[in-house]
């Protein structure tokens, strides 16, 4: 899985976010979620400490699984959360057609695994009811990405 230079280095870092929420005078935790802001106050900081959040990891019955990162008013993927994808979709790829057994809580279940991707959802509002949806940069109906994230249809590509 590899990420276009655009993705990997256009992006808003947290320091960024930090002197516009002052500029602004809206508070930095309007970007984070209360644990967020708390790491960011309590963790290392992000020269040898990276913290992602996955937004979405959808799996199908038969074993197909995709992870999306989710970004609402056009956002962009910062360079921590591209590397720490690409890491997690190359672990997935690595496994895809092996079956994996995992305990669902009472027996031993085993599932044949087929990474489908990595894929950047970005809305140009809040959601697909707002305004328009992007995977990768495509626009999607909301017909298209229904279908999409339910496994049935796979991405579209750029023409």
């Amino acid at each position: 899985m590899n990420f276009s230079e655009d993705e990997r280095y256009s992006y808003s870092a947290p320091d960024e976010k930090k002197k516009h929420a002052a500029k602004t005078g809206i508070k930095y935790e309007k970007y984070c979620t209360p644990f967020q802001s708390w790491s960011l106050e309590k963790l290392p900081s992000s020269v040898d400490f990276w913290q992602t959040d996955i937004d979405l990891v959808s799996r199908s019955r038969a074993g197909d699984i995709r992870i999306y990162e989710l970004k609402c008013r056009g956002g962009k993927l910062q360079t921590s959360q591209s590397i720490t994808y690409e890491i997690i979709a190359k672990g997935l790829e690595a496994i895809t057609g092996r079956n994996i057994t995992v305990n669902n809580g009472y027996r031993d279940i085993t599932i044949n695994i087929t990474f489908k991707g990595f894929y950047k959802i970005v809305f140009e509002k809040e959601c697909p009811r707002s305004g328009r949806s992007f995977v990768n940069g495509v626009e999607y109906s909301e017909k298209e990405l229904i279908d999409f994230l339910s496994f049935r249809t796979d991405a579209k590509t750029k023409t």
